[in-house]
């Protein structure tokens, strides 16, 4: 933590400070921009992807396409969860988390975006759940920590 004290119209002084409880020359562990915790996004918008976009990548119907801001920009994202499958989005440091699951279809879907590029994907159907997961009934956020080692 920096103090600026200043002395005059010329020069200046900077002043470390320790918060209270920190003792001297002992290393501290600081969060870097990959080790930011996992948080939830609350606010995205969800479209159909462009007819010419949807014509171009040959598929048969269009796919999703998932929009969020959050304080290091806008990210926009094309993914491959079905039309009734329910979403659940976290982000934590550069990578962007997104759980798709339907409980009707038995399955649960991860894709890890890092930018604007997609880093990994996994799909896990009903028989596979609780091998893969241990137990039914997990938190989203859970859920993508142990399916994330996976990728």
């Amino acid at each position: 933590m920096k103090f600026l004290i200043t002395w005059g119209p010329h020069w200046t002084r900077i002043k470390y400070a320790r918060p209270a409880g920190i003792k001297p020359n002992v290393a501290h562990a600081h969060l870097t921009g990959k080790e930011k915790p996992m948080r939830k996004i609350h606010n995205y918008r969800i479209n159909k992807e462009d007819f010419w976009e949807m014509l171009h990548a040959k598929r048969h119907s269009p796919c999703l396409v998932i929009t969020f801001r959050d304080i290091s920009g806008q990210h926009t994202h094309k993914l491959s969860a079905g039309y009734g499958d329910g979403l659940d989005v976290y982000r934590e440091g550069l990578q962007t988390y997104v759980l798709s699951h339907n409980q009707s279809l038995g399955y649960v879907g991860l894709q890890v975006f890092e930018g604007s590029e997609i880093v990994g994907e996994m799909f896990v159907e009903d028989h596979e759940i609780k091998e893969t997961l241990g137990r039914e009934g997990l938190p989203p956020s859970t859920i993508i920590k142990k399916l994330r080692e996976f990728i």
